[in-house]
């Protein structure tokens, strides 16, 4: 699904984008996401969030083994 139309940036990519790790200034200079009407922001954000809680509640190595 396209997430920012002003650069035709899907969802796919913002994922891709959380799970490196970036933030919303990385994406905003890498994608572009966010950096032109700023209307896509506020899901930008969300992905990246989501990805943030989803690392955190995932069990370290050290607590499955």
């Amino acid at each position: 699904m396209i997430i920012c139309h002003c650069h035709g940036v899907s969802d796919r990519e913002l994922r891709a984008a959380a799970r490196r790790g970036e933030s919303c200034a990385d994406v905003a200079r890498g994608c572009r996401a966010g950096s032109a009407c700023h209307g896509c922001l506020p899901a930008v954000r969300e992905i990246l969030r989501e990805n943030v809680v989803r690392e955190l509640s995932r069990p370290k190595l050290e607590e499955r083994q």
